[in-house]
């Protein structure tokens, strides 16, 4: 099934939505490359997903799972990709990844898989839009995706002041993103070396984010001890505990964000960043 070719043939001189359309397609194939999945389940969905747009909400929910629509009753906006997820198998698509990517491209939902998340921020920052956020979401996308899915959700909250859009966001760690960043820059401002965060929230029950990082020496990380306490007086961190009896390793647990401070030597031993490799965040050391 050539899906360009029935995108045309739904809106014939509609030249927009297929600009669109193709423009998340090229933005979704670029993302899929870089992340490592799928490329050509990304190339549908991306095709596919505005497919019923300009259906009416009456032909919508017709078209739409029963359930969908109980859960999404409140959300009109995002009818259109639900339908499409649904309406998709009658063109001889059943995988449940493309599926789920169109339905979700716009009402988003918890536990988003990576290919749902490419298409909801492609849609969001494709090269032809210009409402306010694209630009931002778009230089920031292959810089550090996840920062860059956050942001989608940012704007899209700004925008609609849904309440279904804000448990997403909290759900994702929008608090806990900038607790993040703020424990990095503390880190940074010691001149701690190699520091790398790992995003763990879609993969661990315990917490959303590892940060490790190397200590040249003692002062080093007695200090981040005595910053992190400092930003805990001021309510910005919570500290759940601190493992510092020797100072090759330091923990610190801030609930949703663990904390390792080594010596060189100690981290080349424990292995700590080849065990979370696939989870590492780009561009994080802000």
């Amino acid at each position: 099934m050539d899906f360009l070719e029935l995108l045309k043939e739904k809106y014939g001189t509609d030249t927009n939505r297929i600009t669109h359309s193709i423009g998340v397609k090229d933005m979704a194939v670029k993302l899929a490359n870089k992340l490592g999945v799928d490329a050509k389940k990304c190339e549908i969905a991306a095709l596919f997903h505005d497919y019923y747009r300009y259906d009416s909400n009456e032909e919508l929910i017709k078209l739409m799972d029963k359930k969908d629509y109980e859960i999404y009753k409140d959300m009109p906006w995002g009818y259109h990709g639900l339908a499409a997820g649904n309406k998709i198998k009658d063109f001889g698509i059943t995988d449940i990844d493309i599926i789920n990517a169109i339905k979700y491209h716009t009402v988003g939902r918890k536990n988003m898989s990576l290919i749902e998340k490419i298409i909801y921020v492609s849609d969001f920052c494709e090269v032809n839009r210009t409402h306010e956020g694209s630009k931002e979401v778009r230089d920031m996308v292959l810089k550090d995706f996840d920062k860059a899915f956050l942001m989608t959700l940012e704007y899209t909250y700004k925008h609609t002041n849904d309440k279904n859009v804000k448990e997403l966001l909290d759900y994702y760690g929008g608090n806990n993103m900038n607790e993040l960043e703020l424990v990095i820059k503390e880190i940074d401002k010691l001149n701690m070396e190699n520091i790398k965060a790992y995003n763990l929230s879609n993969n661990h029950p315990l917490f959303d984010y590892i940060v490790i990082a190397s200590a040249t020496n003692d002062r080093q990380a007695n200090a981040i001890i005595r910053n992190l306490r400092e930003l805990e007086s001021k309510g910005d961190i919570q500290i759940k505990g601190i493992e510092d009896k020797d100072l090759s390793w330091i923990l610190i647990d801030l609930n949703d964000i663990i904390v390792h401070i080594f010596s060189s030597e100690a981290r080349a031993y424990y292995g700590l960043d080849t065990i979370y490799s696939n989870y590492v965040m780009e561009n994080k050391n802000v």
